[in-house]
């Protein structure tokens, strides 16, 4: 069972005991000590899309977590922009407004596409019929990000960066957990 399963069963846990027989809090707790190390956002990133995977709906906690998520990575996607040089140094005002304005829709498409880039035609499975292969996502069953040829690729770029960030916590996050059912594993056997 891969980390985000682990912690998705863990957001929907009813017994969060942590003992020698119940250890639903190891995945959220190796989360959480994970991203502390780096900065924050993984596990901010990993928590909002596993409630939005285990719910299926977006009720208030769901929104807040959105938001919070959508500002942070506003931040981490101006940040990154400004050191790739994405566009030439703001002169005016107007020109700095443009700018937030498009890393805003850059950091707005990226994270919606990364919540569910699914293609809407054929719903993510890559089929039109039976045997069709699905001609708006090329049987890729993702969509397409839209738009402007500089937003698609910076969305794409920063879509990159996002699926990297989320893996890289959750690869670390993985190995605190191994490494907490090891000692756990070693304390029963004494």
């Amino acid at each position: 069972m891969s980390f985000s399963e682990k912690y998705s069963r863990a957001l929907t846990a009813r017994n969060l005991t942590n003992d020698a027989v119940h250890s639903s809090t190891d995945s959220l707790t190796a989360s959480a000590i994970s991203d502390i190390r780096v900065g924050g956002l993984g596990s901010a990133l990993t928590r909002l899309k596993a409630s939005l995977t285990s719910s299926g709906k977006i009720g208030e906690p769901e929104r807040a977590r959105l938001a919070d998520a959508l500002k942070a990575w506003r931040a981490e996607v101006r940040k990154k922009g400004i050191e790739r040089k994405w566009l030439p140094t703001p002169r005016t005002t107007w020109d700095a407004a443009a700018h937030e304005a498009f890393y805003t829709k850059v950091a707005e498409l990226s994270l919606a596409h990364w919540l569910d880039g699914k293609c809407e035609p054929c719903g993510g499975t890559g089929k039109a019929t039976i045997n069709c292969t699905c001609k708006a996502c090329n049987g890729t069953g993702r969509a397409t990000v839209k738009g402007e040829r500089l937003v698609v690729q910076r969305t794409l770029d920063m879509l990159s960066d996002l699926v990297g960030l989320v893996g890289a916590h959750g690869a670390r996050a993985a190995s605190m957990l191994r490494e907490t059912s090891l000692v756990r594993r070693s304390q029963r056997s004494q």
